[in-house]
């Protein structure tokens, strides 16, 4: 029996005054450099997640951590993929529209 993979996906609009705020530490040797969306996607990656955005909910029932696995740019927002433990995406179940899309065209 294959185990049962737990994925929860957040989209952070990067079209929004939240994803332009400065979120790196000025003080990191090359963060000076880096595009508001950039700064943004580093801090995701920090582990700032929480911080950022307080209300979410990352964490499984059985009180198991979620790890961000991937974030992937497109043209209106940053995603973020959080999985227990790697495993393939599933696409249908996806509430990235372009994958969703991509899914349902398959069919």
């Amino acid at each position: 029996m294959e185990p049962i993979t737990t994925q929860q996906e957040i989209l952070l609009s990067t079209d929004s005054n939240f994803a332009h705020r400065k979120w790196a530490d000025l003080d990191a040797a090359g963060s000076e450099n880096l595009s508001a969306i950039e700064q943004l996607e580093k801090a995701c990656w920090d582990g700032l997640v929480k911080e950022l955005i307080p209300e979410l909910d990352i964490t499984l029932i059985s009180n198991k951590r979620l790890w961000l696995w991937q974030i992937h740019e497109t043209r209106s927002f940053l995603a973020l993929d959080f999985y227990e433990f790697p495993g393939p995406k599933e696409n249908e179940a996806s509430i990235d529209p372009y994958l969703f899309l991509q899914g349902k065209s398959g069919n």
